[in-house]
């Protein structure tokens, strides 16, 4: 693992503390999340960070996968930053 992959995983918990604090407090159900990250100019595994069990993630990734192949538009939320 890299210098910047290293210093990546200690920020991921930083911001997954601060996104599970603001989805505590701004809605009532219970809001999984999982944030992954990787380096877009070079070949590198990716990391990523998540409040759910590995298993619970493993299962939404491959249900969102599945989504994007069967109509991606209807995905709610599919949104990209610039």
């Amino acid at each position: 693992m890299t210098d910047d992959m290293t210093r990546t995983a200690s920020l991921l918990q930083a911001i997954a503390a601060g996104v599970d604090k603001v989805l505590r407090s701004q809605v009532k159900e219970p809001m999984g999340f999982s944030i992954v990250v990787w380096p877009r100019t070079r070949d590198e595994r990716c990391n990523y960070v998540s409040n759910c069990a590995r298993a619970d993630v493993e299962k939404m990734l491959a249900e969102l996968l599945e989504a994007w192949k069967v109509s991606p538009e209807e995905v709610p939320g599919s949104h990209r930053l610039n």
